[in-house]
């Protein structure tokens, strides 16, 4: 707890909108509780200006200041927020990255920290605070160096950076950098209904005895990352996976996916990033595909339960097969898409929405098409250390052009897809997983047109 609350607002700046007579009284009536360290009693006071004029942003500032300190950083958070658009603060930052600490959001922390002490350099709170920060990423080196400066600056806060400092000496020179590497693995099998996608009254190939099949799938992947400043990060990465079909080795399936990722902090609450990619695809031991893609995305986090994305994919996809002309797949696909994520206040149940709208334009007519889709996904623990996820996708294609398998009919596919997985702790780093699964592709052209259902069994780790 801070000793001096009053030093921290001794220039109070206006509000964009003026506060009314009576809501002015009551702030000041709640700021004067607040130096006495009476924080029940001034969040009330301030509650009270804010119901008497909802448009007093310093009433909703000093809210996040004494929720801040009752311990209460969601809600301080919240406040905080609502209280920027009604103007700047000048102690905005720091008691914004005060809720960022508390809620263990550590760049978000920094970041607002950092811009409090170019400001207004010299304060040992914030510098303790910083270190703080450093600590939760794992990052020794700067927790130490920032957690002495708040000392030098303020000896009163000694007893508290010391508690962090033992605990820096506990750990070892073993942790001065947090880890920016990452490999994980996976390994599963799977049962399918449908494992060759048949169509309604399609006659199955000769040299393949039926339809369903048993699945083994093994990814390895990994990155690195390269911290190039506080708000700048690079990143790269690969990832390979493997299909083994037991029903017949023409559809094994190798790929491998390449990226390089440049990713830049706006400032605590936006993000924009680039990703280039390079996927590469063999079926059996023949070339299947490869597809080079380009994705800037911009990620906004509007309140401490929602964050949204605005994105664009470029794709160039090249296939290897030979077709006849109509069926040839080799082109572009554009993507826009929209995706939010919601995190539920006091729960761990976590939610997402996203849309995107797809134009696939193909060297053969018989691919070429527009789709809309949409996808709902939901994560929960439930019970003891296991966690629930469920998903659900819905896809509306409509092709530009008349099918070549067909007399005169454009091709329309609505596909669905639904997904449940439970994950279970095993042992160490390795978790398991059981996950099923339908897909139903509903198109009026027959071949086209069918339905499967999965069954998984997994195990993965991460290192």
């Amino acid at each position: 707890m801070l000793k001096k609350i009053a030093c921290f607002f001794i220039l109070l700046l206006s509000f964009d909108v003026f506060a009314s007579p009576t809501s002015k009284k009551l702030t000041e009536k709640g700021y004067q509780l607040l130096t006495q360290h009476k924080f029940e009693q001034a969040l009330q006071s301030f509650q009270a200006a804010s119901k008497t004029d909802p448009n007093d942003g310093e009433a909703l500032f000093f809210q996040g200041v004494a929720l801040n300190r009752l311990g209460q950083f969601a809600k301080a958070a919240e406040k905080l927020d609502a209280a920027q658009k009604f103007g700047g603060h000048s102690e905005w930052n720091f008691e914004r990255g005060w809720a960022h600490l508390g809620l263990q959001e550590w760049n978000p922390a920094i970041h607002s920290l950092k811009a409090y002490d170019k400001e207004n350099p010299g304060r040992g709170q914030t510098s303790e605070f910083i270190g703080r920060a450093y600590f939760g990423l794992g990052d020794t080196e700067k927790a130490e160096k920032y957690l002495n400066r708040a000392v030098r600056q303020n000896p009163g806060l000694k007893k508290t950076a010391d508690i962090y400092l033992s605990e820096l000496q506990k750990e070892g020179p073993q942790t001065k950098k947090p880890k920016n590497w990452n490999f994980y693995s996976d390994v599963s099998g799977t049962y399918n209904t449908n494992a060759l996608n048949l169509g309604n009254g399609v006659t199955r190939p000769a040299n393949i005895s039926r339809q369903e099949s048993g699945l083994a799938t093994l990814v390895l992947g990994g990155g690195y990352r390269f911290d190039l400043s506080d708000t700048n990060q690079l990143s790269f990465g690969n990832q390979a996976f493997s299909n083994i079909y037991e029903v017949s080795s023409r559809l094994n399936l190798f790929d491998n996916y390449t990226f390089l990722r440049f990713r830049h902090a706006l400032d605590a609450k936006k993000v924009f990033a680039i990703t280039f990619s390079n996927d590469f695809s063999i079926i059996q031991t023949a070339k299947f595909r490869n597809q080079i893609g380009v994705q800037p995305i911009f990620g906004w986090r509007f309140t401490d339960w929602l964050t949204s994305e605005v994105g664009y994919l470029f794709n160039y996809g090249k296939y290897f097969f030979t077709l006849n002309a109509p069926q040839r797949r080799t082109g572009n696909v554009h993507t826009a898409l929209l995706n939010n994520y919601f995190s539920v206040p006091d729960t761990k149940l976590r939610l997402s929405l996203g849309y995107s709208h797809v134009w696939n334009r193909s060297k053969g007519t018989d691919f070429t098409y527009q789709g809309n889709n949409l996808i709902f996904a939901m994560t929960n623990p439930l019970f003891r250390k296991v966690t629930g996820e469920l998903s659900f996708s819905q896809a509306w294609n409509r092709y530009d052009n008349v099918n070549s398998l067909t007399a005169g009919t454009r091709r329309k596919d609505n596909i669905s897809n639904v997904l449940a997985q439970l994950n279970f702790p095993v042992f160490g780093k390795v978790d398991g997983y059981l996950r099923g699964g339908y897909t139903r592709n509903g198109s009026n052209i027959a071949v086209f047109n069918y339905r499967a259902y999965q069954g998984s069994l997994g195990f993965a780790a991460a290192f």
